[in-house]
């Protein structure tokens, strides 16, 4: 039963080095790196390990944002890139998705206080299948839904997923107006911190 029982804690700290690094700022997480693979015996969990940080070292603060390219309801490419100069608010959601719904209203409600500004591009990215890509359109449409509407094309193997280690949905996404992270997991639409972080981007600079 040792060995298994061991397995089993590496499982676990893993999984809890893996939701740290997934949703937390890097830096300084090396130390933290070290002390697991000192502890664990296993080569595929320590594989796995470095991954997950190889990914978070690449979202730090200051880092370029990975790009990504996909259609809006037009079926009109719209690249990230396209939007330098601009602070961008990304939500990533899907229209199964029950929380994400939740958070609808207050994103509204964020778009409508700042739909004069030039500087913040609201932007929603459905990871929905495209077999329900009907289901988003009328979503968008039913809710009138604003700011850039647009839908990955691999659902959850889609690069917005891989490259920001998306993992559970909704998911908020700061990029600031060179292009590069701000925040890899801001603050939700209904919290009072997002209001505070939009007042600040809206300040003249």
């Amino acid at each position: 039963d040792q060995p298994r029982s061991r397995g089993l804690g590496d499982v676990y700290k893993r999984q809890t080095l893996t939701n740290f690094l997934n949703y937390n700022d890097a830096t300084g997480a090396g130390k933290y790196i070290e002390m697991f693979n000192k502890m664990s015996t296993d080569d595929k969990q320590k594989k796995a390990i470095a991954e997950t940080h190889s990914t978070a070292l690449k979202l730090l603060i200051g880092k370029p944002a990975p790009t990504f390219n996909y259609t809006n309801t037009k079926g009109e490419e719209v690249p990230l890139e396209n939007l330098r100069g601009k602070s961008v608010y990304v939500d990533v959601w899907a229209t199964w998705c029950g929380p994400c719904k939740r958070e609808i209203p207050h994103l509204k409600e964020l778009e409508e206080k700042y739909h004069e500004n030039n500087d913040i591009v609201f932007m929603s990215v459905s990871i929905d299948q495209m077999k329900d890509k009907d289901k988003w359109l009328k979503m968008v449409e039913e809710k009138e839904l604003s700011g850039v509407q647009l839908m990955a094309d691999k659902d959850w193997k889609s690069s917005i997923c891989k490259d920001y280690a998306i993992r559970g949905i909704p998911r908020f996404l700061l990029i600031d107006k060179d292009g590069n992270i701000m925040d890899k997991n801001a603050p939700r639409p209904s919290s009072k911190e997002i209001k505070e972080v939009m007042a600040n981007l809206a300040m003249p600079k």
